[in-house]
């Protein structure tokens, strides 16, 4: 008898099982998709890229990674602004052209691609503006898509040859939970970032620029 009741008893675990892992996934997801720990700022290239929730007072909740690279701010607004060969640098991009507006405008349009969206053509403003220490490329503009698509590079002059890069994305799109899609940007954010450290330092456009 205790043979035979084993089976049955052997298949209830199963599903019991398999709830408690989906259970434990979501909370997982949950919780990154809400919290993630506070970082510093990274002060030196050999530190590699830091990603963290960005702390704002402001409604949102945006994700935020920096990098140093040993170059000098100039060089690496060059690379930054090259538009028209993100495609060919950026993971998740499949097209992409800036056309300029003014001095202080540049409509970018691509082509990206999502795990849970596929191919998805886009095109927003992009607004520049320097200072002596600082370098933004920011944007803000939503769609019928995207209840919300903000973000920004932004550079900051460490010294003459060390610049701070750092790149913040918030988007809210229609019909997706904001926790997963946080989630998905984590994972896809830092992958980005990693790309731009790479190109920066390999680029021959950040090696003919001038210092600024």
């Amino acid at each position: 008898m205790k043979l035979l009741q084993s089976k049955p008893q052997r298949k209830l675990w199963i599903p019991i099982a398999l709830f408690s892992a989906l259970v434990g996934a979501l909370v997982f997801l949950l919780i990154r998709g809400y919290w993630s720990p506070s970082i510093s700022d990274p002060t030196r290239s050999s530190e590699g890229v830091l990603c963290a929730y960005q702390d704002l007072v402001e409604e949102g909740k945006p994700i935020r990674c920096v990098f140093v690279v040993d170059k000098p701010m100039a060089m690496v607004k060059a690379v930054m602004t090259d538009y028209d060969h993100f495609f060919q640098k950026f993971p998740f991009l499949v097209a992409s052209q800036g056309i300029p507006i003014d001095k202080t405008h540049t409509q970018f349009v691509g082509v990206a691609t999502y795990a849970v969206y596929g191919l998805f053509p886009f095109s927003v403003l992009i607004e520049h503006q320097q200072t002596l220490s600082t370098f933004t490329a920011s944007w803000d503009q939503s769609s019928s898509d995207l209840a919300k698509n903000r973000g920004a590079w932004t550079l900051r002059r460490i010294d003459p040859t060390h610049t701070e890069v750092s790149y913040s994305l918030e988007i809210k799109v229609k019909y997706i939970p904001a926790f997963i899609l946080r989630n998905i940007l984590l994972e896809q954010l830092p992958q980005v970032t990693e790309a731009a450290k790479k190109w920066i330092e390999t680029s021959p456009l950040s090696s003919s620029s001038q210092s600024q």
